[in-house]
């Protein structure tokens, strides 16, 4: 498998996700040297709220308060250029296997930190638009989860319908939370596989986190014991 990479890399050569450097075609990385040690400090910056490390936090704002929730995520999304930053974006546009199982493998590390048992325990995720995964041929938080679910060991379960396309990049928190409202269902056919499961549920990112607290609303409908929300990045009400 390795050969072959390396194989392919001579056909297509590898470029930094972060900064867009022309990779050696021997180096199985997503990252160049610089862009791996701004990201190793990303994700050990503190948490402007509790002040731990990004992977040790366990914050939620809501509407000024914050309340402590099962809730983790890797590192911090900004407007400003970060490595984060770069990290999602591109994972919106590419199905790149590589550098999606970098931060499977983060995701990973984050979940082992703060739970300590996965038995009886599911992973879900908050589906894309179709649209926009018929544009980009990816649904950047389904093949994470999957990712994830190989990773820990735990089943994977298709829990949660997209039914309605609404853009929430521009909308107020209220607005969001009504939208993403709409715009999920649960999926039948999983119910089985949620009752009475600890149920995952991944998203790439969570700005107001309407889109998660829809997915787990729906989640406890279904029957599960508990819903732990997991996220590459974050961002902050003062972000």
């Amino acid at each position: 498998m390795i050969f072959f990479e390396k194989v392919l890399n001579l056909i297509y050569p590898p470029v930094c996700v972060g900064c867009g450097e022309l990779l050696d075609f021997d180096v199985l990385s997503t990252l160049c040297k610089r862009c791996e040690e701004l990201y190793r400090n990303e994700k050990n910056m503190p948490c402007p709220i509790c002040h731990k490390p990004h992977f040790a936090c366990c914050c939620v704002a809501y509407k000024g308060r914050t309340r402590e929730r099962m809730a983790f995520h890797v590192c911090e999304y900004t407007k400003n250029e970060s490595i984060a930053r770069s990290l999602v974006i591109y994972s919106k546009r590419n199905k790149y296997r590589r550098m999606f199982e970098m931060i499977a493998d983060d995701i990973v590390r984050v979940i082992h930190y703060h739970i300590d048992s996965l038995d009886n325990t599911v992973i879900t995720y908050a589906p894309r638009d179709r649209g926009r995964k018929a544009e980009s041929g990816v649904d950047q938080a389904e093949y994470t989860a999957r990712l994830i679910s190989k990773k820990l060991n735990i089943p994977f379960v298709r829990a949660i319908k997209r039914v309605a396309a609404t853009e929430q990049k521009h909308l107020k928190r209220s607005e969001r939370e009504v939208s993403a409202g709409r715009s999920y269902r649960i999926n039948e056919k999983a119910r089985a596989d949620v009752a009475g499961k600890i149920v995952i549920i991944y998203d790439d990112l969570v700005t107001t986190g309407a889109t998660v607290k829809a997915c787990a609303s729906l989640l406890t409908k279904m029957g599960a014991a508990d819903v732990v929300i997991v996220s590459f990045a974050r961002t902050y009400t003062d972000n």
